[in-house]
């Protein structure tokens, strides 16, 4: 469907034209890119299986071949001084995206942008994805913390029972019990393409503010999407009359080059039923602080992110640990040709709320201790000509879930060619 999409979309256009024609004051510029990824991972035995532990449920590929490909379309028109445009940004692969997407696009946005700033909507990231400062702005190969590595580890953690029913062995999702992305709670890679409105400012002696509206985190695209969620969960765990604030600062001395960003994310979060119970989930609360220093081909970046108790339930049980944080750190290195980083991230997690896609059904995951993910990464990468990237990657990953039998961790060894139009 993807490729039947793209095909009649550049059917429709002249290359000419699509290389960036003038149309009487609109300008229409193709752009993408196209990655192929050679990958390895290596991980725990249990988790080598669909099913963890259970060999009879098949045992999966450690190593592939992979590709993951964008195209981007972008018109761009000037009235009296009035900006004006939008983008779409397209999935181009023969099967679902990487992160699991079934969805066409991957973002759409109009804009119209004045002396008086800038705004946005559309189905995008808000403010606090866009200013946001931290070692993700300083990564190279595929991203390092926030690259593709997440997407070769097995999808489930840990075994939460001792003795498990062997009907009924228990396994809990990654992305359930920990924060498994270094961004707010409203700013991974899709519920930060909910449908909203954003302002920006213009630049003002370096400092730069941005704000966001989203109605429902689970809603974007178009109304057919849109009316399917209820202001209580059906899947996402999601949350309502979502508020991004973002602020910015940049500025050069010298040879120095110095940038840093202040988040917030506020929001009321959807309630949830456990076998018949309805349950209220705690507001959304969320901030973040970052930084970055670039001396020269040096850069040295980072950012602390506090959920606080977002999200988690206000049926709290004695003994058990509740909210999140994380952190992120890196440095890198850059020429004309040449670029290199090192990343760090750790977060950690209490208990949490989360929909069993086996039961079809919402389910508390208790923590007695907070569960804590680690994750280190080496990239590299060298622009051989204009377009043409190859790169290599290693990831270091560690699960550890309070109170479980069996966690995950290993390598994930990532080695491509990135070809950018």
């Amino acid at each position: 469907m993807n490729k039947f999409i793209t095909a009649t979309i550049l059917g429709l256009f002249p290359l000419t034209a699509l290389a960036g024609e003038d149309f009487g004051g609109l300008r229409l510029k193709l752009s993408g890119s196209l990655d192929t990824q050679v990958g390895y991972v290596q991980q725990k035995k249990d988790f080598r299986y669909t099913m963890p532990t259970r060999a009879d449920s098949g045992k999966r590929n450690s190593s592939a071949i992979v590709n993951d490909t964008k195209i981007k379309f972008e018109v761009d028109g000037d009235y009296n001084g009035l900006k004006y445009g939008g983008a779409i940004k397209l999935y181009a692969d023969t099967s679902r995206a990487k992160n699991g997407s079934k969805d066409i696009a991957d973002s759409v946005m109009t804009y119209i942008e004045s002396d008086l700033g800038r705004l946005e909507a559309g189905s995008h990231g808000g403010a606090t994805d866009k200013m946001k400062v931290s070692a993700v702005s300083i990564v190279k190969a595929t991203g390092g913390v926030d690259g593709a590595y997440k997407f070769w580890i097995h999808e489930n953690t840990s075994q939460r029972e001792a003795n498990p029913d062997p009907a009924k062995r228990e396994f809990e999702s990654y992305e359930d019990i920990f924060v498994s992305d270094p961004y707010l709670p409203v700013g991974t890679e899709i519920t930060s393409k909910a449908n909203k409105v954003s302002y920006y400012t213009p630049s003002f002696n370096g400092f730069k503010a941005g704000i966001s509206y989203a109605p429902d985190s689970e809603a974007k695209g178009t109304i057919a999407n849109a009316r399917m969620h209820t202001r209580k969960n059906d899947r996402g765990l999601g949350y309502t009359n979502i508020v991004e604030l973002a602020l910015q600062y940049e500025q050069s001395f010298d040879e120095f080059e110095f940038n840093t960003s202040l988040l917030y994310q506020h929001g009321k979060a959807k309630k949830y039923i456990v076998e018949g119970v309805e349950k209220g989930r705690k507001k959304l609360n969320a901030w973040e602080v970052g930084a970055l220093i670039k001396y020269q081909g040096f850069s040295v970046a980072g950012s602390y992110i506090d959920w606080g108790k977002t999200g988690a339930t206000t049926a709290k049980v004695a003994g058990q640990k509740y909210g999140a944080s994380l952190w992120n750190v890196g440095a890198a290195y850059e020429t004309d040709k040449f670029g290199a980083s090192v990343t760090y991230y750790e977060s950690k997690r209490g208990a949490t709320v989360s929909w069993n896609r086996d039961a079809r059904a919402f389910v508390d995951n208790p923590a007695s201790e907070y569960n804590k993910l680690k994750v280190l990464s080496l990239g590299v990468e060298y622009k051989l000509a204009q377009g043409l990237m190859p790169y290599a990657e290693a990831t270091h990953f560690k699960h550890d879930r309070a109170g479980t039998v069996k966690d995950n961790k290993g390598q994930v060894y990532l080695a491509g060619v990135k070809i950018s139009f």
